[in-house]
């Protein structure tokens, strides 16, 4: 689960009162933090200056390794949502996913092993994907936040959670502002350059808007704010998808010996369009009360709907049949001709509805040297999965000879050497439709209590100490249902030449690296189809066996229950500041499911159940020593959890089954393993950081993580024509996970913010904002009896970021590149099976005029290098599993304040 910063981040008085002054309290600062606010006082600038000189007086005050982007226009920067914000923040890196940033990765440790809280309280998420502990960030709009913040050193009154870091997001809070009423609104819209669909309503106008109004009454004590943000956005996304390179061997000349040649080829090569449709509407909103200076009591609820609709069209061309002629080998590019190949065409329709939702009561009261906060927290999110899918093909030799060609990218493109029309709709015989239903609930019960007593040590060489003990208690409870109906061919085979209203016909893809031919289905003609004639056994047949594994092996309940204490304290004595303290935390979790056994009168649903409960003991310590000319070095030790994906937790079984046109009979058996247990980490960082003006600096940073418990998949069980609930499989396999290996990540980071304010005349306005990451992981995975070291999953050995800016005067204008390299995001049965991401780098542009101190206009730019996603096999470049292009994004919009 993603654990909470809690309310008991107010111990870092310094950061959160010159970043965050709406979370805590203001309290008194140390001396170099009264002398960075006189300096401070003297300056006044906004838009992106401000922004990054917010940002490094934060780094400077907070308690320990801590990286953030604040600022009062966050949701005005070139994003689409929350999470590519952070991107621009050191160790910080965005997976990508449909064209947008949803995942976030903190020092290339795997996004579910990271804490992600709003208002320093865990968010919790319904998401089922990578088992469920994933927070999606594009659930988020940049509009109603006031900050993100990353501690990459967790303090004991911080949750367990978070190998990788916690990530706290923070939204606008009514004290924030100084006036009475404030109104703030804004909008933008634009166009989306990439190619549309002329068959089908495949492209719309992106647009966004939000509006937020904070006031106060009673003499400036009750402070209120409502907020509300919407953007819609439709675009077709065009890929090429290219499945399981294979070694192929050619032999021109049987009769001489030694002449073969061995290429890798792909199977199957797809070219798609899917059409992505999204609205995101986020609400938000407090009500604070602060009778005296002392006390505060507040409400804040925050709410979430984002609701998708992914309609790829697919077109699968055959690559797999006998390899007739080859050339080209040892050459960049290389091609040759097979016999005749399947085609086959295929519509998925995924609607996906989420919503989050969280109320939060809490308060602060000061009593002479005691400080009492507490909160209680309840979250509600849900997701609702159905999925359609359509599936047509043609005879296995129907088309051919077929003539490949491999270009440099490592795109494969496929056409007709003679034979059929691949776009004729009479040879796309009809093969199945399933029907899917999924939700996932997931509720959280949280409750937290911090007592903090500063002390007064009545020594001349103590500036600040204080203890601090608190406890925590939080409840999971989670819930999937998944269902699905197959349906076969019937009695009479027919095919997409049936009805007209079933396609739209023949097309071309206009896929920028390679156009390609494809076919469109007709969504509503198909479903009305099937609606007429779903009880016909000559088209349709149910499939029962695959119909009721589907209703029951995904299904599970789980409760995980975590109870923590700590105690901790800090002592400051001129440069010398030390942090220190132990947290106990304690994870039940309880979970249900079913299991699917034949008892020689056909299959049944038994009912099984799992628990597990685990202590960890986790010790922390930061040691910051502020040094003359304005040097801060910072050395901690810290040990931190990450707990078991939900899905790999349920005793469940799941059991696919898949028609090999090579293998024959395929199934696999996924079981779930109750008795995980949390990765340990132990996290040693080191930082050097050089504030040498004020708003500017230069950080390094070293730190090692030694993971140990990662989660693992056990060495796969494979058998031979091996009968399972009275089924022969040519081959089948038994997969789950364990406790098994360990890890290790080291890294090291660089980075460095400053306006140029020493150069002459208009240059002075200038600015830049850089960091880069480096890293090394390290994990020992067993396959097929040998044992191979590989990179973590999910983890970008290098990442980028650069901003240069211009500000001065009522122009505002910056540049953004972005760059993540390449990542093994699976691993297969063997090395060659392998999956990663690829390199992707976007460089992004806005531009803003301000009117006047209340108005202002932008034009901005998303992906102006038109870069696509890319992901390759076996850790081969050229061996392309996907190549999608999201294309660029333009518009223009306002902001304004009253």
């Amino acid at each position: 689960m993603r654990r909470a910063y809690n309310s008991k981040i107010l111990s870092l008085p310094v950061f959160f009162t010159l970043v965050l002054p709406g979370v805590s309290q203001a309290q008194e600062l140390p001396d170099n933090g009264r002398e960075n606010a006189e300096r401070i006082d003297e300056i006044v600038v906004t838009g992106t200056a401000s922004n990054y000189q917010n940002s490094v007086r934060g780094k400077r005050s907070a308690d320990g390794i801590v990286d953030m982007f604040d600022t009062d226009e966050i949701g005005r920067l070139p994003d689409k949502n929350i999470g590519e914000t952070l991107n621009r923040i050191p160790g910080v890196s965005m997976l990508l996913e449909k064209g947008e940033g949803r995942f976030v990765q903190i020092r290339g440790v795997s996004p579910r092993l990271n804490n992600i809280t709003i208002n320093g309280m865990q968010m919790g998420s319904g998401d089922t994907e990578s088992g469920g502990r994933l927070a999606p960030m594009d659930m988020i709009g940049g509009e109603l936040l006031g900050g993100v913040q990353v501690s990459k050193t967790p303090t004991s009154d911080m949750d367990g959670q978070g190998i990788g870091g916690t990530l706290n997001i923070t939204t606008k809070q009514p004290f924030d502002y100084d006036e009475d009423f404030v109104a703030l609104f804004a909008g933008r819209s634009g166009i989306e350059s990439i190619d549309s669909i002329p068959v089908a309503d495949t492209k719309q106008t992106p647009w966004s808007a939000d509006a937020t109004l904070v006031g106060k009454l009673m003499d400036g004590k009750l402070g209120w704010l409502g907020g509300a943000s919407f953007s819609n956005r439709k675009t077709p996304l065009l890929g090429i998808f290219q499945d399981d390179w294979t070694p192929v061997t050619f032999d021109p000349d049987p009769a001489v010996s030694g002449d073969e040649q061995t290429v890798s080829l792909p199977i199957n090569v797809k070219n798609n369009v899917t059409v992505v449709s999204r609205e995101r509407l986020n609400l938000n909103g407090t009500l604070e009360f602060r009778p005296d200076d002392a006390s505060r009591y507040y409400v804040r609820g925050f709410f979430s709907n984002w609701d998708e609709i992914q309609l790829r069209n697919r077109f699968e061309q055959g690559l797999s049949n006998n390899l007739r002629a080859l050339d080209g080998v040892g050459t960049a590019a290389l091609g040759g001709v097979t016999t005749g190949n399947r085609v086959q065409v295929n519509l998925r329709n995924e609607p996906t509805d989420k919503e989050m939702f969280s109320l939060a009561l809490g308060g602060e009261n000061v009593v002479g040297p005691w400080t009492i906060d507490y909160i209680g927290q309840h979250n509600d999110n849900r997701i609702a999965e159905p999925n359609t899918n359509w599936e047509f093909r043609s005879g296995s030799s129907t088309f051919g000879p077929d003539a490949f060609v491999i270009e440099d990218s490592g795109v494969t493109a496929v056409g007709s050497a003679g034979g059929p029309d691949p776009q004729d709709l009479s040879l796309q015989g009809f093969r199945r439709v399933r029907f899917l239903d999924q939700t996932t609930d997931s509720k959280d019960y949280i409750a937290a209590l911090n007592i903090r007593h500063d002390l007064d040590l009545d020594f001349a060489a103590v500036d600040e100490a204080y203890l601090k003990v608190g406890g925590k208690w939080t409840r999971t409870e989670r819930q999937t249902l998944r269902s699905q109906s197959n349906y076969g061919v019937g009695q009479v085979p027919w095919n997409l030449g049936q009805d007209p209203a079933l396609s739209g016909g023949g097309f071309t893809n206009p896929v920028p690296v390679s156009a390609r031919p494809n076919i469109w289905l007709d969504l509503e003609g198909l479903n009305d189809f099937f609606a007429a004639n779903r009880d016909n056994t000559d088209f349709f047949i149910l499939n029962e066996q695959d119909t009721f594994l589907n209703e029951f092996q995904s299904d599970f309940e789980l409760r995980e229950r975590v109870t923590a204490a700590y105690g901790m304290g800090k002592i400051k004595a001129g440069m010398l500041s030390l942090i220190g303290g132990v947290r106990v935390e304690n994870t039940n979790v309880v979970s249900s499911a079913f299991t699917i056994v034949d008892d020689g009168n056909g299959l049944s649903a038994v009912p099984s159940e799992g628990s597990g409960s685990y202590t960890n003991v986790l010790p922390s310590f930061i040691l910051t020593a502020e040094l003359p000319h304005d040097v801060v070095i910072r050395a901690s030790y810290a040990q931190a959890l990450g707990r078991p994906e939900y899905d790999a937790l349920a005793p469940r079984s799941a059991l696919s089954l898949e028609d090999d046109p090579v293998l024959g009979s395929v199934g696999t058996l996924s079981i779930g393993n109750p008795d995980l247990k949390a990765r340990e980490s132990s996290n040693y960082d080191l930082s050097l950081e050089w504030y040498f003006k004020e708003g500017s600096m230069l950080a390094l940073a070293l730190f090692y993580k030694d993971i140990k418990n990662e989660i693992v998949p056990a060495p796969t069980q494979r058998f031979e024509n091996f009968t399972f609930q009275g089924q022969t499989f040519t081959r089948f396999d038994i997969n789950t996970t364990i406790n098994a290996q360990s890890a290790e990540v080291k890294g090291i980071e660089l980075s460095f913010v400053d306006q140029f304010s020493f150069l002459p005349g208009l240059l002075d306005g200038l600015g830049f904002a850089g960091s880069i990451t480096l890293l090394d992981s390290e994990i020992d995975i067993e396959r097929g009896g040998v044992v191979e070291t590989l990179p973590l999953l999910e983890q970008a050995d290098s990442s980028i970021s650069t901003t240069l800016f211009y500000q001065k005067g009522p122009v505002d204008i910056s540049a953004t590149y972005n760059y993540n390299d390449n990542f093994l995001t699976s691993f297969g049965p063997t090395r060659a099976l392998d999956l990663d991401q690829g390199a992707f780098g976007r460089i992004d542009f806005r531009a803003q005029y301000s009117v006047n101190d209340n108005f202002k206009v932008f034009v901005e730019g998303v992906n102006l290098s038109n870069e696509p996603t890319t992901e390759f096999q076996g850790g081969v470049a050229l061996q392309k599993t996907e190549f999608e292009f999201t294309g660029r994004t333009y518009s223009m919009g306002f902001s304004s304040r009253f």
